[in-house]
């Protein structure tokens, strides 16, 4: 567990799998000061994810929990990999959803005494393992070699159920949004960035970011206000 700061209004929470520089700042500073008076960091994105109004709103309705990153070409300088943890229990995997470098070690903790079989699949179905995980605090270690949205499920008891997400993509620093929709992404170099939302119940959006040194820069996504079809998992867009 780590702690990240992922708030435009300097709340900290702990979360899980921000690969990017993680700063302290002070609560009386603002988001543009905490940005200029941290030397290391180069730049960053903020903002408020939404989705479109429905029955129920007369506006756009901020979105809790939706992951955001900043995708880094092949151009880029590379980022160094950490390693992904899951934990599964029968009917459980754990965390939800995290981000990962290509090429990341997966680390995979089996809790509990009943067994499970775990398969991990592309988006597209294809089988990237499937282990069986018969004795408590086994540990298992796989590389996420293959990139895209890979979703674990329970392979014997409900093969199409989605326990988990892992999202494999190259990138400088992700996050999820607060209960106000709100995100900050630190730690990313000045230059023109991609920028990725995902919902795993409405899909994703993408848009263009030009990040400039010692600076927040403002960016407010939106998600389409239905459910996703699954040509909207498409990370690499």
């Amino acid at each position: 567990m780590i702690t990240v700061f992922e708030s435009v209004t300097n709340r900290y929470k702990t979360g899980i799998g921000l690969f990017a520089v993680i700063f302290m700042c002070s609560s009386t500073l603002t988001v543009l000061d905490c940005f200029a008076a941290s030397p290391d960091i180069d730049g960053g994105v903020t903002g408020i994810v939404y989705t479109s109004h429905d029955s129920l709103s007369n506006g756009w309705i901020p979105m809790q929990d939706v992951v955001v990153l900043v995708k880094r070409s092949e151009r880029d300088s590379l980022v160094a990999s950490q390693t992904a943890e899951i934990e599964v229990s029968f009917g459980s995997v754990n965390p939800k959803i995290q981000v990962a470098q290509p090429g990341s070690p997966l680390k995979i903790t089996a809790l509990g005494t009943r067994p499970i079989r775990l398969s991990a699949k592309t988006k597209t179905g294809d089988e990237i393992f499937n282990i069986a995980l018969p004795l408590p605090s086994l540990e298992v270690i796989k590389r996420l070699s293959r990139e895209g949205i890979i979703t674990f499920h329970n392979a014997e008891l409900d093969p199409d159920s989605v326990l988990a997400r892992i999202i494999v993509t190259p990138h400088f620093g992700w996050t999820r949004t607060d209960t106000s929709g709100a995100y900050i992404i630190p730690g990313i170099p000045p230059s023109c960035h991609a920028i990725w939302c995902y919902d795993p119940m409405r899909g994703s959006v993408f848009d263009t970011v030009c990040v400039e040194p010692a600076k927040a820069v403002p960016i407010d996504m939106y998600l389409p206000d239905f459910l996703y079809s699954q040509s909207s998992e498409e990370v690499n867009e």
